[in-house]
């Protein structure tokens, strides 16, 4: 049985804002990556669950995808 992530509107909202922003540079993760000196893994993680790291780490990638604000988890 797959996981299932309990419901955070926010986490969610700002997972949506980091993946379209990716498309629209048309930038894979390991591109991110590498412009926030991170590694692969730890983009995918801040990607897909923002409201389990660091909000260091989540102001770099979104300054990066150029998002100015960002909602409060």
């Amino acid at each position: 049985m797959p996981k299932i992530r309990p419901l955070n509107p926010t986490a969610d909202a700002l997972s949506k804002l980091f993946r379209h922003a990716l498309l629209d540079k048309e930038w894979t993760q390991e591109h991110l990556a590498e412009l926030c000196a991170m590694d692969a893994s730890s983009v995918n993680r801040i990607i897909n669950s923002p409201e389990k790291r660091q909000m260091g780490n989540i102001i770099i990638v979104a300054k990066k995808l150029g998002i100015k604000e960002i909602p409060i988890i």
